[in-house]
């Protein structure tokens, strides 16, 4: 178990969780062991250490814990040896006394007196210890029991306190939400609503009482101090605590008619009578029951491209989703600013050479044509490309930093579950993903009659939708094959689908590259197959694709090129593999912009590419996001493609669950399905969660935060929030041993200078003291939010953490 944990630090940076009750069931392979199996060679280096170590160390060792336990064995048993001596002796009279007579001498042998003459052994004296040494012994000893009597019982002892021989045997029913922050006055916080489970964030405040003030903190800061432990939130939550946003099943004329089976659940009007039960009403997401949603459907669409799309130049009659695999924001495209930068600088001491230096001016030219960034890096007179046309983001955040959850929340518009691993398919999707609604849209009647006859008209804004999957790497990872089926994919393609099809298009490859599955490269003619026959069928593509190159160990087919110095450094030959896979990524990127010209299509396609995760890899050596509360895990590329859209930047804090209702919005906008399609969107998309990104975004309204919240890989140890109009960040823990975390992301960008502790009332001073009264006051507000969303989060997905596969 120690190399393993040393192992994994090394390897990830982070330490196994090895209390994880939600991965215990049989049929889910966690990521945790998959990532531990994946590191065997150093922990065998680091088992050999160990061993050498410990043959030299055990004898000194063991005599140490000899001499400990000799001189406690003495001090313990001493009353009891005073006592025996004490003990009164045998009465003489018990003695039976010997006749003289019975003693002849002359019957004495030889034998008797030569027995006499041999010397007797000495008795073995005990080897007594020296003063010091007991003093020391005991006063080590006193010291370990007193402090373990009197240390504070936070979670934060209590695990560093333990044995690590016993961390997977210890109790999994001590939730944090058990630990309730004291009032000023020392008595603990009233109890949560009965429509809160038990499993909220560690120590998060409880419900305040009515009388509380409406404001979020005291105008005086409040004090407190270690000692005492008395920190209080006081604040007004009624209008958040005790609500939900289920409701009622939401009734709309156009519902599919098909069994809840064969299609989204939700769309089933025959949900009810599953139950069996007269009086149930199934609940679903009502968006104006949420008391933490604001709609922006109301506001006009941004000028740059209000008259455009209502004039007929753009047209959208494909869309192409890309996830960026492991891409944090500030490498596409690769900008001078980077935070890689200070490493590539630190790496070369005469500075960067002009080769290397040129290769990183070019290392992401798609990209920065996509977004329409700076890069930072051309000189005065310099041309920058030309802009494809679009809408990006700079300050965009993903849904969550596991693949997985970041795939259900971009395509479903949700926030995915806050629990440990890939368990989405097994539960209810609260919201219709996209491949569900372009399926529903196929079953109106002048879509469906068309596809039933094949005979399309020449209007394709009724032509039927087709929603596929592709990615060349393996899909087999914790399950990941059973979420695109839910997700409502129809055609899905990865490497076992591809193999299993004889390979078409794969030339022979060696071992190391068949290890890391097909490159993203080789899916060229896979895609040119799919529009061909898209174009041949009157169809209209969904499509969905999610690299991997750029997933760790950064593999590319080929040489790499030098983009960094002093390659011996382990953070810096995995900094420049990382670089040449970007620049890998991008020429991917380029190739599927050339296939979209070369079949007549790129006018009439829109483009969306996020990243699903970022990496941290450059700020703390982390190479996964696996457990990594690090901004740059979560800060993603997020933009929308389109040649006859004007580029325009968007500031505004943004999350990847706002993809779909702006998919959705433009599809209407552009006029871009029929009457009866468009029918139908309009009364889906203002039941989703996030704003759309074509309307002015509304960060604040009425003193009432939009808030953003992103799970963290793998799911059930953290997840994090942030307001859109302010400029914190709040990590906030789901694990006894896990820590809360607070940034403010524009004063310290890089997170150099995180605050950081196991107990929310400590870290209300460190920011007191640090950040000032207006961030407490927003962390207040931030800790109540946290432990209604987690709830609520569960509610919505009727998930119970002691029954988690069940649905």
């Amino acid at each position: 178990m120690t190399s393993a944990n040393i192992s994994f630090y090394v390897h990830t940076g982070a330490e196994i969780p090895w209390r994880k009750p939600e991965s215990s069931h049989e049929d889910n392979r966690t990521t945790a062991t998959q990532t531990v199996l994946s590191m065997l060679t150093v922990a065998f280096f680091v088992d050999i250490l160990i061993m050498v170590g410990a043959y030299f160390a055990t004898p000194c060792l063991f005599r140490a814990t000899e001499a400990f336990l000799e001189i406690w064995g003495s001090l313990l048993l001493s009353p009891f040896r005073r006592c025996l001596r004490r003990k009164a002796s045998v009465d003489p009279e018990t003695y039976q006394q010997i006749e003289i007579e019975d003693y002849d001498e002359g019957n004495n042998d030889s034998d008797s007196v030569s027995q006499l003459d041999v010397p007797q052994k000495q008795p073995v004296q005990r080897k007594s210890r020296s003063l010091l040494k007991r003093v020391i012994a005991i006063s080590c000893g006193v010291i370990i029991v007193l402090l373990s009597c009197i240390r504070p019982r936070g979670a934060d002892y209590s695990y560093l306190s333990k044995s690590l021989s016993l961390a997977p045997f210890g109790s999994h029913e001590y939730a944090p939400a058990q630990e309730r922050p004291t009032s000023a006055s020392g008595s603990t916080s009233k109890s949560a609503p009965s429509s809160t489970p038990s499993h909220t964030p560690a120590g998060a405040p409880a419900s305040a009482p009515s009388s509380a003030p409406p404001s979020n903190v005291p105008s005086s800061a409040p004090t407190s101090g270690a000692n005492e432990n008395s920190t209080s939130l006081p604040a007004d939550f009624s209008w958040l605590e005790g609500h939900t946003a289920l409701d009622s099943f939401p009734t709309f004329d156009w519902l599919p008619s098909y069994n809840s089976s064969d299609g989204f659940p939700d769309w089933s009007p025959f949900r009810i009578n599953k139950h069996g039960k007269s009086d149930y009403v199934y609940e679903h997401y009502n968006p104006l029951k949420d008391p933490l949603h604001t709609p922006n459907l109301q506001n006009d669409i941004l000028e740059p491209m209000r008259e455009l799309l209502h004039d007929g130049s753009v047209k959208i009659k494909h869309v192409i989703l890309i996830k960026l695999e492991s891409t944090r924001q500030d490498v596409w495209p690769f900008r001078s600013n980077s935070y890689i930068m200070k490493h590539i600088n630190d790496s070369y001491p005469d500075g960067i050479p002009d080769e290397v230096q040129d290769r990183l001016t070019k290392l992401t030219p798609t990209a920065e044509r996509l977004t329409g960034f700076e890069t930072g890096f051309r000189k005065d007179g310099d041309h920058s490309p030309k802009p494809y046309g679009g809408f990006s983001a700079r300050n965009a955040y993903t849904s969550g930093t596991y693949t997985l959850k970041s795939i259900t929340g971009t395509v479903c518009g949700v926030n995915p579950m806050a629990v440990e691993a890939n368990l989405e398919y097994l539960h209810d999707i609260y919201q219709p993903c996209l491949p569900h609604i372009l399926e529903a849209l196929n079953q109106q009647p002048n879509i469906s009659t068309q596809a039933e006859t094949n005979t399309q008209t020449d209007d394709w804004t009724s032509w039927p939708w087709h929603t596929m999957w592709m990615q060349s790497h393996p899909d087999d990872w914790d399950k990941h094959y059973m979420l695109h089926p839910a997700l409502g994919y129809k055609d899905i393609m990865a490497k076992r689908t591809i193999d299993a099809d004889g390979k078409k298009y794969i030339p022979e490859e060696t071992e190391e590259e068949e290890e890391h599955g097909h490159e993203d490269k080789l899916l060229k003619n896979y895609l040119r197959d799919v529009i061909d026959d898209a174009k041949k069928n009157n169809t209209r593509l969904f499509l969905s694709h999610l690299t991997h190159n750029t997933h760790t160990p950064y593999y590319k087919p080929g040489d790499y090129k030098e983009m960094m110095g002093d390659l011996s450094n382990d953070r810096n030959e995995k900094l420049n593999r990382y670089l040449n896979t970007m620049a890998y990524q991008d020429e991917w990127i380029s190739d599927i912009l050339e296939l979209l010209d070369d079949a007549g299509i790129a006018d009439e396609t829109l483009l969306v590419m996020t990243g699903d995760h970022g990496l941290s890899l450059p700020n703390d050596g982390g190479i996964t996001a696996w457990h990594s509360p690090h901004v740059g895990n979560f800060h993603v590329p997020l933009f929308f493609s389109h040649p006859k859209l004007p580029q325009l930047e968007i500031n505004n804090a943004v999350l990847s669950t706002q993809i779909l209702p702006t998919i959705l919005d433009l599809l209407v906008e552009t006029s871009s399905i029929d009457e009866d399609s468009t029918k139908i969107i309009k009364d889906l998309l203002p039941m989703y969660e996030g704003q759309s990104m074509i309307r002015t975004l509304i960060p604040e309204h009425n003193g009432k935060q939009e808030w953003h919240f992103s799970t963290m890989n793998p799911g059930g140890t953290w997840f994090t929030m942030r307001a859109a109009a302010q400029p914190y960040r709040l990590v906030v823990p789901l694990k006894p041993d896990a820590k809360w975390r607070f940034t403010d992301v524009v004063a310290d960008p890089f997170e150099l200078k995180p605050q950081e502790d196991l107990q929310l009332l400590f870290l209300v001073d460190a920011v007191l003291k640090e950040h000032g009264p207006e961030a407490v006051k927003w962390l207040s507000e931030a800790a109540h939010v946290a432990k209604w969303w987690l709830g609520e989060n569960h509610r919505r997905w009727k998930y119970d953490p002691k029954n988690p596969e069940n649905n």
